[in-house]
């Protein structure tokens, strides 16, 4: 009917179209239209051309004739075909023109490529590509270090690179990066496939996992720790916080609380061993310029060499701050007394004040 109502309204305006055909073609579609098998110019009653999407031209192109002819067939139309082809489907010859070939060769419609579903890649396929590519990334960077090192990469595998490199038996090359190997990393990672070649460019983040001092046996609180008590272990948490890699920074040190088989040592868990207990007597050597005293007194507190302790006076009670030195020692500076309208030169030397 659109049809029909576009030619009556170009020939009541006194257009007209001339139908070149052509020798042979190939539809765009599974139906065969009249802009397949020819070139279609249209004038108005003037002369001049007329053209567009709307225009008399556009719609007799689009006028369906018959199906495609299937691959491998081809089809042939005469002249005379066309035109009753033409009449059927209300096309007035008589106010139109036909030239070119006598006859058209049709052969089948061009196939149209499909886009086949992409489906996305299972997570276990997934995991198991990851795997390869990181072994081939590590196996790359012990050959270019020159050392066998435990890395640690982080990166980001799409879905194309994961079909990519999944088959197993295809070895995987690696190129790029750059000394010293660690930080922000781009490889190159490629892989000879039956369809030839094929390369992705990986972003990594690379680090080298230091091992860490971790308890081979359940260790209670107060314990000091023994060599066989601990050892290195590479563990997935050598960055956590206060992790010790070397058994010098834990042996000989006491557990402030309580550390499982397997688990890190952190430093934030240990002190050095208690040197003074509270309650016990300890010896006190007091420096007054060059004269040194000793003495005892009771700890009111326990600490570790280094720290201070405050203890008492065996013989007033009084009560003043120390710092441990060693094993049931402290150790207290005092200053000599200023003896008044004398120079500092004449103070008596040899007693010190409680603090």
């Amino acid at each position: 009917m659109l049809v029909l109502s576009v030619l009556a309204l170009a020939a009541g305006r006194g257009t007209a179209a001339e139908f070149r055909l052509r020798a042979q073609c190939v539809p765009a579609g599974p139906v065969v239209t009249l802009g397949d098998i020819a070139d279609i110019g249209s004038t108005d009653g003037a002369g001049h051309p007329l053209a567009g999407p709307g225009s008399q031209a556009a719609v007799l192109a689009a006028v369906e004739l018959f199906p495609s002819p299937v691959a491998p067939e081809e089809k042939t139309l005469r002249v005379r075909e066309i035109q009753d082809l033409l009449v059927l489907h209300g096309v007035n010859l008589a106010e139109h023109q036909l030239s070119g070939a006598s006859e058209v060769v049709i052969q089948a419609a061009a196939a149209r490529p499909q886009a086949a579903a992409v489906k996305p890649v299972p997570a276990a396929m997934m995991q198991r590509t990851k795997r390869r590519v990181e072994e081939a990334l590590v196996k790359y960077l012990n050959e270019q270090s020159a050392s066998q090192q435990t890395w640690s990469l982080e990166f980001e595998l799409t879905e194309t690179a994961a079909r990519m490199f999944a088959d197993p038996v295809l070895p995987i090359q690696v190129t790029g990066g750059n000394a010293p190997w660690t930080g922000a990393q781009r490889f190159d990672v490629a892989v000879n496939g039956s369809a030839g070649p094929a390369h992705a460019s990986i972003e990594a983040h690379v680090r080298i996992v230091l091992p860490v001092v971790v308890a081979l046996r359940t260790l209670g609180r107060g314990e000091v720790i023994r060599e066989g008590d601990v050892e290195l272990r590479q563990v997935a948490a050598d960055k956590q916080a206060g992790t010790m890699h070397t058994l010098n920074e834990a042996v000989g040190h006491e557990l402030l609380r309580a550390v499982g088989t397997g688990v890190p040592v952190t430093t934030d868990t240990l002190r050095p061993p208690l040197a003074v207990h509270r309650g016990e007597v300890v010896t006190v050597l007091a420096r007054a310029g060059g004269v040194r005293i000793r003495t005892n007194a009771r700890a009111r507190d326990e600490g570790s060499v280094g720290e201070l302790v405050a203890v008492e006076s065996l013989l007033n009670r009084s009560t003043y701050y120390t710092r441990v030195t060693g094993n049931r020692e402290v150790e207290v500076y005092a200053r000599p007394p200023q003896v008044e309208n004398e120079p500092s030169g004449n103070a008596t030397a040899g007693s010190f004040i409680n603090r």
